[in-house]
């Protein structure tokens, strides 16, 4: 996992000379501490409280292209892997699949749209999805989720979050 810090790190120098903002030296040492604390292990649940605006999109958007291309998963053939963006507003959660074509089209990759996914080929297939925050929507593999405001999330039926079940 260490390793992915600096490959996070090449990605975001890639994208500051393709014109994007670079990533924060707060973000970057928040990147830096988790890639570090589960060098040995996979990282199961990373909780991030942060306010609007403090840059938590753009970071996890690396961050997912950075697992698509880097991390530690493998599927069988004929598998593509999921990295799933499951939110209450599946149009804001949209607006994190505008932001990974940006950046897979500033890294030169190559990689197909179809209305709430991207498709990124090549050696290590891997589709980018939005979700809504229900447990119908599931039932897939995933190699990443990020769950997008957590705490807002309600099922119409029970009124009740089902984010344990999703």
């Amino acid at each position: 996992m260490a390793d992915l810090f600096a490959a996070y790190q090449e990605l975001d120098a890639s994208l500051v000379a393709a014109g994007f903002e670079p990533t924060s030296p707060w973000w970057l040492e928040q990147l830096r501490q988790v890639f570090t604390r589960h060098q040995r292990r996979a990282l199961r649940r990373w909780i991030i409280r942060a306010g609007r605006r403090g840059g938590k999109s753009s970071t996890l958007c690396r961050l997912a292209v950075l697992v698509a291309l880097f991390g530690a998963w493998s599927g069988p053939p004929g598998d593509t892997a999921v990295i799933a963006i499951v939110s209450v507003k599946t149009d804001e959660a949209a607006a994190r699949l505008r932001t990974i074509r940006s950046i897979l089209a500033a890294l030169g990759l190559k990689f197909d749209e179809r209305g709430t996914e991207i498709e990124l080929r090549g050696e290590r297939p891997c589709l980018f999805k939005v979700f809504p925050c229900n447990v119908d929507s599931v039932g897939f593999t995933s190699v990443l989720v990020i769950g997008d405001e957590v705490a807002r999330w309600e099922s119409r039926e029970s009124g009740a979050n089902p984010a344990q079940e999703v």
